[in-house]
């Protein structure tokens, strides 16, 4: 899991999906979201924004809005979490 603060949240909250009779385990959306925050402020690329659009509209409820926020405001993702929201799909 390295330092990263955000990694270290991640694991312990992967999400476990139905497989084949097993069950195979995915990084939670909101760790995903926000790393695609931060590729977006450092690189600028709108496929990142149009990405987030798209998992939140697939996510509807199952995105932990509370731990996303906490995280959007501890990196100082405010800016680019905007510029998200108001991107078309």
């Amino acid at each position: 899991m390295g330092s990263d603060s955000l990694h270290q949240w991640a694991f312990p909250n992967r999400r476990p999906v139905p497989h084949g009779g097993t069950s195979v385990s995915f990084a939670p959306p909101e760790y995903v979201i926000v790393r695609k925050l931060e590729y977006f402020r450092e690189g600028g690329s709108t496929k990142h924004l149009t990405d987030i659009r798209a998992m939140l509209d697939v996510s509807g409820d199952a995105l932990d809005r509370a731990a996303l926020g906490e995280w959007i405001t501890r990196l100082g993702l405010q800016a680019e979490w905007n510029r998200a929201l108001s991107s078309p799909l």
